[in-house]
């Protein structure tokens, strides 16, 4: 190998990464475990999908969320969560019809649920609702588990999230 000798690492200094973020704790415990405010659920958000709006809201990803600001952004998530629990089923009993011509010809909802899913999936990025999309934002999540857990032990509370949890409130909100 040719060149210069690899700096020390003291001496390195990379520009191409991103700063890392950890989702911001409260050493307030009570307003970290108790006090969030849940924003009432989109109007008319269907019964399957309300327990992930609460979920989303409870994860330790809320933190991270403006709910003034990014609130719109999110209401326009779970509406796609609610469109494409019911074109599915509409899709699913019928994927294919009848052409113009006569031939088989998929269901015009099939390239609706596309669209949809694919929206969904854009939205999800956006806010961290994957683990990959987690690393894209620089959001790590096992430190912010970590600083709720310690702010709970130190106002003699128990954890409200382990870092099971906070896996499984983002896998829940994703779930589509």
């Amino acid at each position: 190998m040719s060149g210069p000798p690899p700096k020390p690492d003291d001496k390195r200094q990379r520009r191409n990464l991103r700063p890392h973020l950890s989702l911001p704790s409260s050493t307030d415990t009570e307003s970290l475990v108790v006090g969030l405010i849940v924003p009432a659920p989109p109007e008319g958000l269907s019964a399957g999908n309300l327990p992930a709006w609460g979920g989303f809201w409870r994860s330790p990803l809320a933190k991270a969320v403006d709910p003034v600001t990014d609130l719109p952004a999110l209401t326009r998530l779970f509406r796609l969560y609610d469109d494409i629990e019911r074109i599915k089923p509409l899709f699913d009993a019928e994927p294919l019809v009848v052409g113009s011509t006569g031939q088989p010809a998929l269901h015009p909802f099939g390239k609706l649920l596309d669209a949809y899913r694919a929206e969904a999936r854009n939205l999800e990025d956006r806010f961290g609702l994957n683990p990959k999309s987690r690393l894209q934002l620089g959001i790590h999540m096992a430190d912010a588990v970590k600083k709720a857990n310690e702010a709970a032990a130190t106002k003699g509370l128990e954890p409200d999230w382990s870092d099971d949890d906070s896996d499984a409130a983002a896998a829940e909100v994703g779930a589509s």
